[in-house]
Parts: structure tokens; sequence; C-alpha cells
């Protein structure tokens, strides 16, 4: 039998808590960053330097131990506890299940955060900083759709050369119609 890596809870404490508290860690690394004046585009930090805060907090509240690193799985593992926390917990600034009477914030989410594509996450300290992190997003996004256009537009134009007997084993039968 396989044995998989995974969070060693203690009793009482649930699996949301665990994960809350690897969180608050981490903001405490972040917070450590700027209190020794590690912040802006000249102190930027990579996944991996947050994978090793991710570990050492776990290895700190003994949520996992150091025969977990050695297994084939620690890296998957990793790297969901990565895009659970960070991605789940810190980085998720968009409100998913709110109502007009119930507003749901995340409290773990840390707004100075910005990723700059080659340089890494930083610790803003500028206006300008976040207007470029936004204006690299939106072309990022535009050029996704540009990209996603195209390809509709060459799978059409495919369609549209195929003989008539093929494009008729295309249709499955629900009455769309291929422009």
């Amino acid at each position: 039998m396989k044995k998989y890596v995974n969070l060693r809870i203690p009793p009482g404490v649930l699996i949301k808590d665990a994960k809350d508290n690897i969180a608050n860690d981490l903001i405490k690394n972040i917070n450590f960053r700027l209190i020794n004046g590690k912040y802006g585009e000249k102190h930027p930090f990579q996944k991996q330097t947050i994978l090793n805060w991710i570990e050492e907090s776990c290895l700190k509240r003994r949520y996992i131990n150091e025969k977990d690193i050695n297994q084939r799985d620690y890296l998957e593992f990793q790297r969901k506890l990565y895009s659970t926390i960070w991605q789940g917990r810190i980085r998720r600034d968009t409100l998913t299940k709110d109502t007009d009477k119930k507003h749901k914030t995340n409290e773990l989410y840390y707004p100075g955060l910005v990723y700059i594509m080659g340089k890494g996450w930083i610790v803003t300290d500028t206006e300008k900083t976040i207007s470029e992190f936004k204006k690299q997003r939106n072309n990022s996004l535009n050029g996704q759709k540009l990209h996603l256009c195209q390809k509709c537009n060459d799978a059409l134009d495919f369609v549209k050369a195929l003989p008539e007997r093929q494009v008729t084993l295309l249709d499955d039968g629900e009455g769309r119609e291929i422009a």
C-alpha cells in the first residue's frame, strides 16, 4: 500500500485552520521582507521562495515530517499546497459567494503583492509599478482573446474547406449551423 503525502493535522485542528495558519506564516515572511527593506522591483522573490516558506511552516507546525519530503509525490503535494494557499488564500482578490446581505471578504488577501513577468513577485512601493502590472495583465488578456479568435477562425476555415460529405459527419443532430 503506497502512502501519499498529506498534511498531518493534529487532533482538534480543522484543515481550513491549518491552511490559514500556513498562510499567516507566509504573510509574516512578507512582512519581514518589508521590515528589512526588501521591497520594490530591486528585491523580487520567486515561486521557489514561497514553496520554501510553505515547507518551513509545515515543518515548524509538524504538518509534515522530514520523511515526507523524500517521497515521490512530494512535489505534486507541494504544488497543490502552493495553489491552495498562495493562489487561493493570499492572492485571491475576487469575491466569490457574497450576497446583498452578507459580504464575504478575504482577510488573508495581501494587496501589495504584484507579479512582474521576468522578475517575480514584488511588494509594491509605487503606483507606477501597480499601473505597469495592470497594463501587463490587460495586454496578456487581450493577447489571449486575439489568440482564441484566431484559433476559432482557423477551425472555421478548415471546416469550410472540407468536402460536403465530411461536413455532414460533423453534424451532431442538434441542428447547429456550421457557418
